[in-house]
């Protein structure tokens, strides 16, 4: 018989468990959604965290780009709000001549 604990897991189960996510307040495996837009501010008005404007990154969609790149086997991903976004962001990448 095989040792279950040593195969590597499935998409399917990596998906299920969202990268072993574990609210350690409430026990939930599924990363809550979150659909706040803009962020508070400290005294001095700088964002408390990274995220200052929803389309910038919160932690839904850093949840969900980690999700896709380990299923990928990349080091990273990024997720956009719209094609053209995503589109730009390319260009805005490359040089001339690339």
């Amino acid at each position: 018989m095989s040792d279950r604990r040593n195969r590597p897991l499935s998409p399917s189960t990596k998906l299920a468990q969202a990268l072993r996510y574990l609210d350690r307040e409430t026990g939930a495996i599924v990363p809550p959604i979150q659909p706040s837009a803009t962020y508070a501010r400290d005294e001095d008005y700088a964002v408390r965290r990274s995220y200052m404007y929803r389309r910038d990154g919160n932690p839904t969609t850093e949840q969900a780009e980690a999700i896709i790149a380990d299923l990928e086997g990349a080091a990273d991903c990024m997720l956009f709000s719209s094609g053209m976004s995503a589109c730009m962001s390319v260009i805005d990448t490359l040089k001339t001549g690339d």
